[in-house]
This record gives C-alpha cells, sequence and structure tokens, in this order.
C-alpha cells in the first residue's frame, strides 16, 4: 500500500464519518491549544511509529515479491516427451 492509497481511504473515512471528523478535530485543536508540550511528544511519536510502520510494511511487501519470484520456478524449456525422436550427435 502506497502513500495515495493511505490518503485517498484516509479522506473518503472522513468524508462518510463527518461528525467524527469534526469532534477529532475539535478535540485535537483544544489538547494543542492547552497541553501543548504533551501534544507535540504525542505527536512526533505517533508520527516516528507511522513511519516506522510504513517502512516496515514497504520492504516487506518488496520481499514477498522477491521471495515468490524465488520459490515459483521460471518457465524453463519443455524436455521431450517421446513425440519426436532426439537426434543426439556421436563422439
Amino acid at each position: 500500500m502506497n502513500f495515495f492509497d493511505v490518503t485517498n481511504s484516509l479522506i473518503a473515512y472522513i468524508q462518510d464519518n463527518l461528525l467524527f471528523a469534526a469532534v477529532a478535530a475539535l478535540l485535537l485543536a483544544v489538547v494543542a491549544y492547552r497541553y501543548t508540550k504533551f501534544f507535540l511528544i504525542v505527536f512526533f511519536i505517533a508520527l516516528f511509529a507511522a513511519g516506522v510502520f510504513f517502512m516496515i510494511s514497504s520492504i516487506s511487501s518488496t520481499g514477498t515479491a522477491y521471495k515468490k519470484d524465488l520459490t515459483h520456478e521460471k518457465s524453463l524449456p519443455q524436455q521431450n516427451t517421446g513425440d519426436m525422436p532426439v537426434f543426439r550427435l556421436p563422439h
């Protein structure tokens, strides 16, 4: 999941739940005004955690695709099944 998918899903959620989004924004504004230091500490910890989780999900999805490529056999040339004669060169 890339950044644009996350933002699109967040915008869709806010549009579907407008009352909840307005109450959450008002609550965040009050907390940011009344408890500025606490708000900034929590905000930066949450921002750091979101960055770490995004990085982990990005790396793991790349590793999953690489593992899938390694475990699945590539298309190998078909071996002779006996339908056509095999011509061998003499040694």
